[in-house]
């Protein structure tokens, strides 16, 4: 994606709510896409990772480790969605992991 592209993906999200269009061009200079394919991990819990991502489409879903191997979904993560914002904000260890998963399906 060009800088362009990224300019109008962070205007258009939560974030941009209180940016001015300067503030939103600089952080699409620095923003980076990325092409997740189903169940590729975009963060690691205990990871220490300062990018903020912008979800574009599809899916993230917030994950944490049960401590048995398993892990359990917390939070679905939709296109406009931020992510990583704490970690970007702050520079700690991520609580929970970003995982990509397929468009989820309605049950009857």
């Amino acid at each position: 994606m060009t800088s362009e592209n990224n300019f109008r993906m962070i205007r258009n999200s939560p974030l941009a709510v209180e940016l001015s269009e300067e503030q939103c061009m600089l952080l699409a200079k620095q923003a980076v896409t990325r092409n997740l394919k189903d169940g590729e991990v975009l963060i690691r819990e205990g990871a220490v990772n300062d990018q903020l991502h912008v979800v574009v489409s599809g899916n993230l879903t917030v994950t944490r480790e049960t401590g048995s191997g398993d892990w359990i979904a917390l939070d679905l993560l939709r296109p406009r969605d931020m992510a990583g914002e704490l970690g970007f904000l702050d520079g700690q260890e991520h609580s929970a992991t970003l995982r990509a998963v397929a468009r989820p399906r309605s049950l009857a």
